[in-house]
């Protein structure tokens, strides 16, 4: 199951405009692209560094979403992050790097 795809797909629902490219065509000049001409850029890059853990991609599927649309209300990533992660059961491994000076919505 790939969730890093449905992931991003869920996020750029949330942003009106937003480019989506997913699969072949999330390709680094299209994320060199996204980041100079976008205000906020979600990079789904999953991975596994231990087979019986595959930190939380499930989670992050769920959590992202919820993510960015408190993100929309509120220009504070850590509040958005902090209230998508309320009722969550699992733990998150997540971080926000980032400004949000100018931030369209």
């Amino acid at each position: 199951m790939i969730l890093g795809g449905n992931e991003v797909l869920a996020v750029g629902r949330t942003w009106p405009g937003a480019t989506v490219p997913t699969g072949v065509t999330a390709t680094a000049d299209a994320v060199r692209t996204a980041l100079a001409t976008h205000d906020v850029v979600h990079l789904a890059t999953h991975g596994r560094h231990d087979a019986d853990n595959p930190l939380s991609d499930a989670v992050a599927a769920r959590v992202m979403p919820r993510f960015h649309e408190h993100l929309r209300r509120t220009d504070d990533p850590e509040a958005a992050l902090a209230a998508a992660l309320v009722g969550e059961p699992e733990p998150a491994p997540l971080v926000c790097f980032g400004s949000l000076e100018g931030l369209e919505r």
